[in-house]
């Protein structure tokens, strides 16, 4: 009796797996959103730009090429922020 217990919960989960995997969206209405910061501020941010305005440049952010300021803390751990403007 326990092979058939192992065996039925081994078909469970591959069953989970498979079916997460196919979970996905087949049809994204929205991967990505770049900010247009030439428009102004909403209730909810900045708007989304045109799709087929968005460059490589949108996507990049120089500030992470900084070093942290590590003197005086006593954890050594530091975080370079990003936010919309930069």
């Amino acid at each position: 009796m326990g092979v058939y217990s192992d065996l039925f919960a081994l078909i469970l989960m591959v069953l989970a797996v498979v079916g997460l995997a196919r979970a996905s969206d087949q049809d994204p209405l929205q991967d990505f959103c770049v900010a247009d910061l030439t428009q102004g501020v909403l209730v909810n941010g900045y708007p989304c730009k045109d799709p087929r305005a968005v460059t490589a440049a949108d996507f990049a952010f120089s500030g992470l090429a900084e070093s942290a300021n590590l003197s005086g803390n006593p954890f050594d751990a530091d975080a370079i922020t990003g936010f919309v403007q930069d």
